[in-house]
């Protein structure tokens, strides 16, 4: 049976259904592209990954209507279509197999599913209340927030975005590293794996997202085609997450001093990078350290100071970090200036004790503490 299709909304689908960074050796099914034709003679695609179950409907025309499936290596598959330059491409169903023909060139991939039982999930019908995609929001948290997920295989939650009805925090426990910003995700709160956030970053401003039950259906549709994807997340309440306990994290940065200093962010850069180029060691660290208006940059081999601007009183103050944690943060900040601000852990009886730094740009806060002299 043979499948005709315009090539270029065929490849503008498969970048929808196959999301290369969704695809995980520790999910087989996630490296499979499932492809098919309905009894309506209409091109089906189906990929699933961890908390994403994704369907594709293409329109063309079809030599004779029956049914047809075969699973092929989904990167190797995306790949291919990719590099095709004709207006049109042909998808002939051949002992599992299937072969592209395309202009005057012909090419045979292979099933790497040989079991006739052999089916992907699909997604949920969408229903249920309409909610606002925000894609322009989740780009945001790639962009300044989503560096901080942690990897930590003890701490699972951490491994996740935390999206709460008004913020979203990231943040990797190990480092003590949190990124919060104010902004609108989805309408309850839930933990994100990047896979999904992938997928909502994937479609068009006038896709639209539905919650139903406790996933959410995303739908993208164009003349050509219908792509729907089921979003499912994780949540505090399931036993083996545990809790972000996103309420102490968020104290984090209410509980940062109101005095700081305004730093240009550029020359901050500037000594960090000098820095990294003459450390030694395996886990060089470097020393921050505020006096008045001045901020003071100290390694083994770099003494630099930068003038800032006063916010509330002065407050002295001395932290040393780690130069890759620090890094990492102050690369992924915007504009042209950052707050810093002492970080402060309330004990009773106590005055504060200054443990981290607290820095905010026009967009995000970070929380990072510091490291045991």
């Amino acid at each position: 049976m043979k499948f005709t299709v315009t090539t270029k909304p065929f490849q503008d689908v498969l970048d929808l259904v196959v999301v290369q960074g969704n695809i995980s050796k520790f999910y087989a099914k996630s490296t499979i592209l499932q492809i098919s034709v309905d009894t309506k003679g209409v091109l089906v695609l189906n990929s699933e990954a961890d908390s994403v179950v994704s369907e594709a409907r293409l329109k063309g025309s079809v030599d004779k209507i029956e049914n047809a499936t075969t699973f092929v290596d989904a990167v190797l598959f995306k790949q291919l279509v990719g590099t095709l330059d004709t207006p049109t491409i042909e998808l002939d169903f051949v002992d599992q197999n299937i072969v592209i023909r395309s202009g005057r060139s012909t090419f045979t991939i292979s099933s790497v599913v040989q079991s006739s039982d052999m089916q992907l999930r699909t997604p949920a019908e969408p229903s249920g209340s309409e909610c606002d995609l925000n894609a322009s929001n989740w780009k945001q948290v790639k962009d300044k927030q989503m560096y901080a997920i942690s990897e930590n295989f003890v701490k699972l939650v951490y491994t996740y975005v935390f999206n709460g009805t008004n913020e979203v925090i990231v943040g990797d426990y190990t480092s003590s590293l949190f990124t919060r910003s104010e902004l609108e995700g989805l309408p309850v709160n839930c933990l994100l794996s990047s896979n999904i956030i992938g997928v909502i970053l994937s479609v068009d401003s006038k896709s639209k997202i539905y919650h139903v039950g406790t996933s959410f259906i995303l739908v993208s549709s164009t003349d050509a085609y219908e792509f729907t994807s089921e979003l499912t997340p994780k949540y505090e309440s399931e036993p083996e997450i545990g809790s972000y306990n996103s309420e102490a994290i968020s104290s984090l940065f209410v509980n940062a001093s109101s005095d700081g200093i305004i730093i240009p962010i550029f020359l901050v850069k500037q000594l960090l990078s000098q820095t990294n180029l003459l450390a030694d060691g395996l886990s060089p660290t470097i020393k921050f350290s505020c006096s008045g208006n001045s901020l003071s940059l100290t390694s083994d081999k770099v003494d630099g100071v930068i003038e800032g601007k006063l916010i509330g009183d002065s407050r002295d103050w001395e932290l040393e970090f780690k130069l890759k944690d620090i890094m990492s943060v102050i690369s992924n900040l915007s504009g042209e200036v950052v707050g810093i601000y002492p970080g402060m852990l309330h004990e009773d009886g106590e005055d504060d004790i200054i443990t981290s730094l607290v820095f905010k740009d026009e967009d995000v806060s970070v929380v990072l503490a510091s490291i045991d002299e």
